[in-house]
């Protein structure tokens, strides 16, 4: 199926056109950071709560803000990925 050029997704994350995407263990920015997920609503935790994903695809350390400053879940980056221009670097624990 096609993406919607409109869909909000791709306008919150267009900062992010043409990057390599890391999959990795989600962990919190830092303990003061409160978590922006820029692609969906999926709800991340290192906990082991219900409906919570933990792993995801996030930026590099060659993203400006740095390493996993930014995250996609899985099926948003699968949505996203051809529109985006996104590659995949194999998953770390970083």
């Amino acid at each position: 199926m096609p993406i919607d050029p409109e869909d909000w997704r791709i306008i919150n994350a267009e900062h992010l056109n043409g990057q390599c995407l890391h999959l990795r263990k989600y962990s919190r920015w830092s303990g003061t950071w409160t978590t922006t997920i820029v692609g969906g609503w999926a709800k991340f935790a290192e906990s082991d709560e219900e409906d919570v994903q933990h792993e995801v695809y996030a930026t590099g350390s060659d993203y400006r803000p740095g390493a996993g400053y930014e995250w996609f879940c899985q099926k948003c980056f699968a949505d996203l990925r051809e529109e985006m221009q996104w590659t995949a670097a194999p998953m770390t624990n970083t």
